[in-house]
């Protein structure tokens, strides 16, 4: 209990959406499923999606096992005017580092493009993109910016409920969840960023019936894997500028050094520009990967990070409390890549594997 001697709500309440504490409310004061799908407007089939999800995030198996939960805690669904703006993100706690071309030749692409995926491998930056562009969007093309994280879902409903949730919009069981989202969106100019759109990379056809519906529409996506969609055009982000001479100058050196000062405030006594570019060459400029290298500054020189990296990529790892399970090693992120890979596909990087540096198209065809 807290000071005033009332209990607190579960750490695990705070990961319920308004909706699914308007659901709870309602099973609280007695409602059945079908009660609280007449009262909320929605159809029953929904109710039933939205309550295997409040189980699943309260670890629990049923109502009865909720509502002795909640008996001593006061309503759950907080005062619409305290809620932040829905589908909102806070500003990043880091410095977005370089990438200037790139963010300047992105957004004038997403103004001219409904339908933008920024593509590249785990750990290139894509978010830190995305939501830089999101920014933009809304000073520089004045469009309202919605943003839904994809890497959660599992499947096509749990997407297209999450994309409902979104924007407010009340399901039934007469048209088509998609279409009744479609039709629903606001009419204001608005760019939905979808990120880590590979989880639900089957879902991309029913981007179409959004942006066809509403022509105030445009949406951006981050993923490994392109959709494969005939209107979609794909930005390939490629890891930071690594040259030493350019007008921008080294971006993926900057960031390491960003990086170290965090990790290790002594930093600068021990900075070697040759070491650190070679350990930036080493794992391509990827941002993630720069990062969790000079992490490492607290306790290791720039030639021990180096002779480490030489031997493997066991030390690009963290175990810092706020960074995500999927961002916590390259070990980690190169397997959620291969896991989303085909046979067919794998079977070709297996093959490609051999080579141990650039080939041309002959030789990987022969392979």
């Amino acid at each position: 209990m807290d000071q005033s001697g009332k209990d607190q709500a579960p750490s695990d309440l705070e990961s319920l959406t308004e909706r699914e504490l308007e659901i709870i409310e309602l099973m609280r004061a007695g409602l059945t499923n079908k009660e609280i799908a007449r009262q909320m407007s929605l159809a029953y089939e929904t109710i039933k999606w939205y309550t295997k999800r409040i189980y699943s995030k309260l670890n629990i198996k049923n109502r009865n096992q909720l509502i002795p939960r909640l008996e001593n805690l006061p309503r759950l669904r907080p005062n619409a005017n305290t809620l932040e703006k829905y589908g909102r993100w806070a500003s990043p706690l880091t410095t977005f580092i370089g990438r200037a071309a790139e963010k300047e030749a992105l957004l004038k692409i997403v103004s001219n493009n409904r339908l933008v995926s920024i593509v590249g491998p785990g750990g290139i930056g894509k978010t830190r993109m995305a939501l830089e562009i999101g920014r933009l969007a809304e000073t520089h093309l004045e469009r309202k910016t919605y943003l839904l994280t994809a890497e959660p879902f599992h499947t096509r409903d749990e997407f297209i409920f999450s994309l409902a949730d979104l924007f407010h919009i009340s399901l039934n069981s007469y048209d088509s969840p998609i279409n009744q989202i479609a039709a629903g969106l606001p009419s204001v100019p608005m760019l939905l960023i979808i990120d880590n759109f590979e989880s639900v990379i089957d879902t991309a056809p029913d981007l179409i019936p959004l942006l066809t519906h509403n022509s105030n529409l445009n949406i951006l996506l981050t993923s490994r894997s392109a959709t494969r969609l005939n209107d979609e055009m794909i930005f390939w982000l490629n890891g930071l500028s690594q040259e030493a001479d350019s007008s921008i100058g080294n971006e993926a050196i900057h960031l390491f050094r960003a990086r170290a000062h965090m990790s290790h405030q002594q930093h600068s006594r021990q900075e070697n520009n040759a070491e650190i570019a070679e350990i930036c060459q080493l794992v391509g400029g990827n941002p993630l990967a720069i990062e969790l290298a000079a992490s490492w500054s607290r306790s290791l020189t720039h030639q021990q990070i180096l002779t480490e990296l030489k031997s493997g990529l066991e030390i690009l790892a963290s175990d810092s409390l706020d960074i995500s399970d999927r961002h916590r090693s390259m070990t980690a992120i190169c397997e959620q890549s291969w896991l989303t890979l085909r046979p067919a596909a794998r079977k070709a990087a297996l093959k490609l594997g051999l080579f141990e540096s650039s080939f041309s198209w002959e030789a990987a065809r022969e392979i």
